[in-house]
């Protein structure tokens, strides 16, 4: 079986629904989100020669931009069963073409590879990884996209968590979004926000707070000082991905757990982490780490460090990988709780959070095949 031919095709369509959580009156964007907002996604497609088709979502300009200067080309002709060596072997293509080896252009491929992989098989993508590992995957709603301690209205970022709590899950990530740029008034706001928290949801809820790298060493300790007794399940990306003795120096200085760090491009960096025992909580992002893969092997890593994987945000492929982890690992899953549902909104097959845990991927393949019931144009951009 060979790659016949690459295709990026936009579908697109109108919501028919509001969807997400945030007040409309909130959204700097409010009309993306309304019933009727024009909604389109691109798609990487793999034809092959045996009929047999690999389809990635969400596929971003830079992606569509390589292929047409001559990145289709090299694709085709090639055994899309051969998903490690393709992997190796696009890395190097992109070296030779003094590219970036962005994630954002060999993710979509990696994926769709092992879309055409698993449906070969006749089995879901995790099944072809070796999984199932488990029937189920512990999720928590993240609120990204939801304001936060920014907005100056506590009371209201209390009203979001029961919301989510009502969802069903046990277990909620909030964004800390200030920095030592801003001085010392945000430091009480940030530790005011987590105390509200841990009051409204309870001592027993599960309370993630994720800092978007923006704090520095003294900062981080001065908060993490502050915070301490509300008892974080974890702090995540507190500063910069740099496996400096900065790291090192905050995790001996709090006893909150750290994650990171979803910016780190492969195995060889995360094991410079995973080395140093600088975080508890391993998180890949399926774009940057460049695709199931590489994703696979970070879980391998974490799984010799007795780390826990919690990969960040992520849709399809991310849960293929979770859902082929076998216990005593128990990975988490990120449900953005104001955009997952946008953004799988043309997925024929949905995949959503019951009672804080997602069902197992479906099949075959990645199970991201397009619904094509809410798509009224579509257009070929390769």
């Amino acid at each position: 079986m060979r790659i016949a031919n690459v295709r990026i095709v936009r579908y697109t369509g109108r919501l028919d629904r509001e969807v997400g959580l945030t007040p409309l009156s909130m959204d700097p964007r409010p009309e993306r989100r309304l019933k009727g907002a024009r909604h389109s996604d691109k798609r990487l497609i793999l034809e092959t020669d045996a009929g047999i088709s690999g389809m990635a979502p969400h596929v971003h300009d830079r992606t569509v931009e390589a292929l047409k200067n001559g990145l289709s080309e090299w694709l085709v002709g090639r055994d899309p069963m051969a998903v490690e060596r393709n992997w190796v072997e696009l890395c190097s293509e992109l070296d030779n073409r003094a590219a970036p080896r962005d994630g954002a252009i060999i993710s979509p491929i990696d994926w769709a590879m092992w879309d055409i992989r698993a449906k070969a098989m006749g089995v879901p993508a995790h099944a072809a990884l070796g999984g199932p590992g488990r029937d189920r995957i512990r999720t928590y709603g993240s609120t990204s996209g939801i304001p936060s301690a920014r907005s100056g209205d506590l009371a209201q970022v209390c009203d979001f968590a029961v919301q989510i709590k009502e969802l069903g899950f046990f277990a909620q990530k909030w964004f800390l979004r200030y920095g030592p740029d801003d001085g010392e008034e945000p430091k009480r706001i940030m530790t005011n926000m987590v105390r509200m928290l841990r009051e409204t949801l309870g001592d027993d809820a599960i309370l993630m707070l994720d800092v978007v790298c923006k704090w520095d060493l003294p900062y981080a300790i001065d908060m993490c000082r502050r915070l301490a007794e509300y008892k974080p399940y974890w702090l995540e990306d507190p500063m910069p991905p740099d496996p400096s003795d900065d790291w090192a120096r905050l995790r001996d200085a709090t006893d909150i757990p750290l994650a990171g760090c979803d910016r780190l491009p492969d195995r060889w960096a995360f094991r410079e982490f995973l080395e140093r025992d600088l975080v508890e909580f391993v998180q890949p992002d399926e774009y940057n780490v460049k695709g199931l893969t590489e994703m696979s092997k970070v879980v391998t890593l974490a799984s010799a460090w007795r780390k826990t994987i919690a990969p960040h945000c992520g849709y399809p492929a991310t849960q293929h990988v979770l859902a082929a982890v076998p216990p005593p690992m128990d990975p988490w899953y990120e449900y953005l709780v104001n955009w997952n549902e946008y953004g799988q909104w043309f997925f024929k097959q949905r995949n959503v959070p019951k009672n804080g845990y997602l069902p197992v991927p479906p099949g075959p393949g990645l199970g991201v095949e397009v619904d094509m019931d809410r798509v009224d144009e579509v257009s070929e951009l390769l």
